[in-house]
């Protein structure tokens, strides 16, 4: 008994993870998927969302639009879905929730002008170029029932949940600092509004932002002041090298890269352990102990006893292109499930507000050349 009610709990499993659910009878009800419609359809959209989309039965990609023609028949011959322009993509009765995934300088006209119709709302990050700009979105969701997502999806990258999960356990004993890198060659992708710090672009507000909002994510903690160098020569801060602490005083130190290698990487430091996170990898987890050398044979048996451990979560990794693009995937599931009122939108506007606010501070330290107090 104990062995066939196995047996159908994973039948189960499967059988949710493709948009049904358990009927009458024992037999399986198909959940219609969440009607998506997406505004803007650029490289982000085209190569991460429609990309994870695709491994997402619970979301339907019904409707695109772009400034371009060409990119909207590119992504809607993709997402096998219809090319329409925004007001016609916003008055679609059929559509139920709206991605903006254009340049930041447009998120508050399109955000609010979707919410207004009555649209759940993907919102992409950075929210906008300005706090005055996020705070009208902001604004606009507050007098609307309709869930708000933003796309900071590392929230959902199997390594820093795991890395949450140590913090949040007291593994690692009181909390030291906090030390990360998100690096990348950016300036090839010739993308204009990146390299504009005014129009939210350059590693410090589009890139370092993300881990602005891990911060807060994995310590809990509230960022009080914030100091930043930045370099600028082929577009803005494209070298970025930010240090900053918690409200509960916790040092953080971030770099971001707009013309290098990628990396990504995440440690926090405890007195009694350390938790070593490479993003980029899907064995890139450890748990260090105080007094352990890093090469020792103990350390690295260790690492790999715990890839051994989890057989299911690393080949997951691997067949989907990594714990990166799942993120993607894991991102829309969540908005799925939020559209349906199964669980909180995570992260919040609230959520990208704060680590706007992080991003923009630092850009005032680097262009004054002093810390500044955030509370």
């Amino acid at each position: 008994v104990s062995l066939r009610r196995l047996l159908n709990e994973r039948a189960a499993t499967a059988l949710a993870r493709r948009g049904f659910r358990g009927g009458t009878g024992g037999s399986p009800t198909i959940i219609r998927g969440v009607r998506l419609g997406i505004i803007g359809c650029g490289y982000v959209t085209l190569d991460r969302h429609l990309q994870a989309l695709r491994h997402v039965p619970e979301i339907e990609v019904v409707a695109v639009a772009d400034a371009a023609p060409e990119r909207a028949a590119e992504a809607a011959q993709r997402a096998g879905a219809r090319a329409v322009d925004v007001d016609a993509l916003l008055g679609d009765g059929a559509v139920e929730a709206i991605a903006v995934c254009t340049p930041p300088a447009t998120h508050a006209e399109l955000a609010v002008a979707a919410l207004d119709a009555g649209k759940h709302l993907f919102l992409e990050k950075p929210l906008a170029p300005s706090l005055e700009e996020a705070d009208r979105i902001v604004e606009r969701a507050a007098r609307s029932s309709r869930q708000v997502l933003v796309g900071l999806n590392f929230r959902r990258h199997r390594l820093v949940e795991r890395a949450r999960d140590v913090v949040r356990e007291g593994r690692l004993g009181r909390i030291q600092a906090v030390r990360s890198a998100f690096t990348n060659p950016v300036l090839d992708e010739e993308i204009a509004w990146k390299t504009q710090r005014p129009l939210a672009g350059g590693a410090l507000v589009d890139r370092a932002v993300h881990h602005f909002d891990l911060w807060r994510f994995v310590l809990g903690e509230e960022i009080a002041e914030v100091f930043a160098l930045t370099r600028s020569e082929r577009g803005d801060d494209q070298s970025t090298l930010v240090t900053a602490r918690t409200t509960a005083g916790t040092p953080l130190t971030t770099l971001a890269l707009d013309d290098s290698v990628v990396t990504h990487d995440l440690t926090v430091y405890g007195s009694e352990a350390a938790v070593v996170s490479d993003l980029c990898r899907f064995e890139g987890f450890d748990v260090a102990p105080r007094t352990e050398l890093p090469g020792s044979p103990t350390a690295r048996l260790r690492r790999a006893r715990d890839a051994v451990r989890r057989p299911g979560e690393s080949l997951r990794a691997v067949r989907g292109g990594g714990d990166f693009r799942l993120s993607y995937v894991e991102q829309w599931r969540h908005f799925a499930r939020a559209v349906r009122g199964e669980v909180a939108a995570s992260p919040t506007l609230a959520d990208g507000r704060a680590a706007l606010e992080v991003a923009l501070a630092a850009a005032r330290s680097a262009d004054s050349g002093a810390a500044v107090r955030l509370r």
